[in-house]
């Protein structure tokens, strides 16, 4: 009967034991974090408290898990701590602490986690600035490109340059963008650590303004859309025929007491002609006209960017000429007085460049 009782015993202490097996001491949770650079080591340990338990315990079994090797692998470990490697960055991995153990005659377990951030071990490049983001250009010209790299201890902070129409505007390693010819282009500026950070600009390139000189002694057959005109002409007493490849008033010539004039209608009597005209206050480019002054005035004028017309507009009674033209016999021209037009006797009579003429 004693051995009986004996029996029983033993059978309720597994019992016990089985019951206390299933315990576990903080089951998966999160223990802490740590941080780590790439290709360094640190050292990941239990709290003290959990430490002090296990100086207690007996029959002790434990592993360390890395959730990602590739990022975070362990070097060694104790079953306080583990020493671990940062692999490559990462902002967050898991490192899995199992542990079980014996004490005061019951089974427990601990099941923790920590965070581990892997930081790179040399800082990249997170911004890039330039001190443009768009600009103008003419053919020819030249522009200085500068990076501002941002953090300032970023390990590599070299860039390197690009134009992705390098046929319109080129950029040296320095950031100096040329201007080849008309059109655009981005230039982007990268990190050249590997980062992917980069900024860029957007050029466009205009073709140049040319200067070009218009007066009664030059004419001119080939003129640009748009340019920088110098104007010079000596207005005579009385009545002069002009006609100019940009659109002209009294206060852009500078004419004191002035006034335009378009014809209107030609009448001849005999040898003698009557004009009709119209007093304006505009004349658009190309149109040829009449301006009046009533003292000798010279005319000096600049004018910056200013639309041209290639051609006169000769629609109307006047035709006027960009360059010294023949224009024969029987043409009406104004007379020296320039208060009456006189007909051309000679086949080689010419109209000078930017006037104009009447067509009998």
């Amino acid at each position: 009967m004693k051995s009986v009782e004996c029996f029983f015993k033993m059978i309720m202490l597994v019992l016990a034991g089985t019951i206390y097996s299933i315990q576990v001491a903080n089951a998966q949770v999160k223990d802490g974090e740590a941080t780590v650079y790439e290709g360094k080591t640190a050292t990941v340990s239990l709290g003290a408290a959990y430490q002090r338990t296990l100086r207690q315990a007996t029959n002790i079994s434990y592993s360390w898990r890395s959730e990602n090797v590739s990022c975070v692998a362990i070097k060694s470990s104790t079953k306080d701590y583990a020493v671990i490697e940062g692999k490559k960055p990462v902002s967050s991995c898991r490192l899995y602490y199992d542990c079980q153990y014996f004490i005061d005659g019951f089974f427990r377990t601990m099941n923790f986690y920590y965070e581990i951030t892997v930081e790179a071990s040399t800082v990249k490049v997170t911004r890039i600035l330039l001190n443009q983001s768009a600009a103008d250009m003419d053919v020819g010209g030249k522009l200085q490109l500068s990076a501002t790299v941002y953090p300032t201890n970023a390990a590599n902070r070299n860039v390197s340059w690009f134009s992705s129409n390098a046929a319109v505007a080129s950029i040296n390693p320095y950031g100096l963008v040329t201007a080849l010819s008309a059109g655009s282009t981005t230039i982007t500026c990268s990190a050249a650590d590997g980062s992917g950070q980069y900024a860029t600009c957007r050029i466009i390139v205009r073709s140049p303004v040319q200067e070009i000189v218009i007066s009664d002694e030059v004419g001119l057959t080939d003129i640009p859309s748009v340019a920088n005109v110098r104007y010079e002409r000596t207005f005579e007493k009385g009545w002069n025929s002009v006609c100019l490849p940009f659109a002209i008033d009294a206060g852009l010539l500078g004419l004191q007491n002035a006034r335009i004039a378009l014809l209107n209608e030609v009448k001849t009597v005999g040898d003698a002609i009557y004009i009709s005209y119209q007093v304006v206050n505009r004349v658009e480019a190309g149109v040829p006209c009449l301006v009046y002054v009533p003292v000798e005035q010279k005319v000096q004028i600049n004018l910056t960017n200013v639309s041209l017309v290639s051609e006169p507009d000769n629609s109307g009674l006047l035709k006027g000429v960009f360059v010294e033209t023949l224009i024969g016999k029987e043409c009406y021209k104004l007379a020296p007085d320039g208060e009456s037009f006189a007909v051309t006797k000679t086949p080689f009579a010419v109209c000078y460049p930017f006037r104009a003429y009447i067509k009998k």
